[in-house]
C-alpha cells in the first residue's frame, strides 16, 4: 500500500517540553465533521469505518475522533487531509463529467457521469480499488463513486502510486434512515444494490479480500466497533448490536461480491 502523507499547514514552532528527538510543534489540515440532526451517527460511523479500514491495510485517509476546545462534550471526527496537489490525481469528489465522453456501456453504474475515469482507476490500480469496492460492501456504503481520489494514468518517476478513499459518513449505522433502520439494512444479504466499480473488477482480487475480512480476528473486530463509552448519541449497547451484525455479514460477502461486483451490467 502507497504511503499517504498529510497536508502540514502553518509554520512550526518549539515544542514548550524539552525533546531529544528533535520534535517540533505543527499543524495537519483537517476536513472535520459532527453529528447533526440528517446524520446523528456520522462521527461514529466514520470513526469505526477507519479503524476497521486502518487494521485490513486499506488505502483510507485516516482520520481521529476530536473534540472542539471551546465545547469539549461534542463528538467530532477529523478526517487528514492528503497532500495530493502534485501528484496528479483525478478527485471524484470536486470533478465535473466530461460531456464528451463516449456513453457508458448499458446497464453500468454510471449516476456520477465517471464510469469511463472508474474504467481507468481499476485498470490502474485493481488490487486497491477490489479492495476497496469489497469493504464498502460490507459497511453499506453506498457513495464512494463521489468520495474516492487516484491517479488514472501512469506516473512520471518517483512520483507517488496514490488512491485512496474518504468520507465513510453514510456506512454502518448511517447507511439507514435511522439506527434501526441501518441495522436492519447491514443485515440483509440484498443491500447494497449498487457500486460504481461494477464489472471492472478481477474475481481473485475481490476474493482475497473477502478472506482478509473473514480472517480478521473478534478481538480487533470488536476493538474497533465498540468504544466502551456512548459516542454521540451511539451507546454501547448499540455498538455490540453493529458487532454481532458486522461479524454474521462477513459470511455474506462472497454472495454480494459476486451480484453486485462481478456479475456483467
Amino acid at each position: 500500500m502507497a504511503i499517504l502523507s498529510y497536508l502540514l499547514t502553518g509554520e512550526e514552532s518549539n515544542l514548550a517540553q524539552r525533546t531529544t528527538t528533535q520534535a517540533r510543534l505543527g499543524q495537519l489540515q483537517v476536513a472535520v465533521k459532527r453529528d447533526g440532526v440528517e446524520n446523528p451517527t456520522q462521527v461514529y460511523s466514520e470513526l469505526v469505518a477507519n479503524r476497521l479500514a486502518q487494521f485490513l491495510g486499506l488505502p483510507v485517509a485516516i482520520g481521529v475522533a476530536a473534540r472542539d476546545g471551546v465545547d469539549p462534550s461534542i463528538s467530532l471526527f477529523a478526517s487528514l487531509w492528503v497532500a495530493d496537489h502534485d501528484a496528479r490525481v483525478f478527485d471524484f469528489t470536486e470533478a465535473e463529467p466530461d460531456p464528451d465522453a463516449p456513453p457508458a456501456p448499458d446497464g453500468a453504474f454510471n449516476e456520477s457521469g465517471f464510469y469511463w475515469e472508474f474504467k481507468r482507476l481499476c485498470e490502474r490500480h485493481p488490487i486497491e480499488a477490489a479492495q476497496l469496492a469489497v469493504f464498502d460492501l460490507w459497511i453499506g456504503n453506498e457513495d464512494r463513486d463521489l468520495n474516492i481520489k487516484g491517479q488514472l494514468d501512469e506516473g512520471k518517476d518517483n512520483e507517488p502510486n496514490i488512491l485512496f478513499a474518504l468520507d465513510q459518513g453514510n456506512s454502518l449505522l448511517s447507511c439507514g434512515l435511522n439506527v434501526k433502520d441501518s441495522l436492519a439494512k447491514l443485515g440483509s444479504p440484498d443491500f447494497p444494490t449498487l457500486h460504481p466499480m461494477k464489472g471492472l473488477l478481477g474475481g481473485f482480487e475481490c476474493g482475497q479480500m473477502v478472506e482478509r475480512i473473514n480472517a480478521m480476528p473478534d478481538w480487533a473486530l470488536i476493538s474497533a466497533i465498540v468504544c466502551g463509552v456512548q459516542v454521540g448519541s451511539v451507546t454501547p449497547d448499540v455498538q455490540y448490536q453493529l458487532y454481532d451484525i458486522l461479524d454474521e455479514r462477513r459470511k455474506l460477502l462472497s454472495e454480494l461480491v459476486q451480484r453486485i461486483l462481478l456479475t456483467p451490467p
